[in-house]
């Protein structure tokens, strides 16, 4: 797995770690984003049940906890994905101006210098920007997603049955509108 997400984004194998590290911070940044969730989730359940006094120490001690953890995941999420990545990014560039040294200098006799850099800089910087911003985000939140489906059935299995059918009809829908793009104009396409 690490040698394909090495491959895909032209990292060291340090690099295609870090990634999966971020991927998975921010998979556990969601998760903690959702426990308010289903901390209110038990308190209304209390209130309509009429026996809040006795655990109220329980709610503010929860709020606490959850505050304290969402700030632990949304370190590690921005440690794990935005350093690692450009440190990662620095790496790259050194490597390719190794490459780019050894290279003979005929090959720069028969093309536009300004131009040749100008690609390899946006280049680069499209690879940054996509392993830091877009790619842990979206497998961390689909991640997450799954996991927090799955343990929405521990509280209450017909909304997790509802959830799943919207996102049954989500993901349909998503794969139709996506056949309806011509191959050449998808972000992602493989050649």
């Amino acid at each position: 797995m690490i040698e394909k997400i090495q491959h895909a984004t032209a990292s060291s194998p340090e690099g295609a770690k870090g990634l999966v590290k971020g991927v998975l911070a921010c998979a556990f940044q969601n998760m903690a984003f959702m426990l308010p969730t289903g901390l209110l989730y038990l308190l209304v359940k209390d209130l309509l049940a009429g026996s809040t006094s006795e655990r109220s120490t329980f709610y503010l001690l929860g709020c606490v906890a959850c505050f304290a953890l969402i700030l632990l995941t949304t370190w590690f999420q921005y440690n794990g994905t935005y350093f690692t990545t450009y440190k990662e990014s620095g790496t790259r560039r050194l490597t390719l101006a190794e490459r780019l040294r050894k290279l003979p200098l005929s090959f720069f006799g028969k093309r536009d210098l300004a131009d040749l850099t100008s690609t390899i800089m946006a280049d680069c910087e499209v690879l940054e920007k996509d392993c830091s911003h877009f790619i842990p985000g979206v497998f961390g939140s689909l991640i997450s997603t799954v996991l927090i489906a799955l343990s929405l059935f521990a509280f209450e299995w017909r909304m997790a049955l509802a959830y799943r059918c919207t996102g049954t009809m989500w993901s349909a829908k998503s794969a139709q509108s996506r056949q309806r793009i011509p191959a050449d104009k998808r972000c992602f396409s493989r050649s």
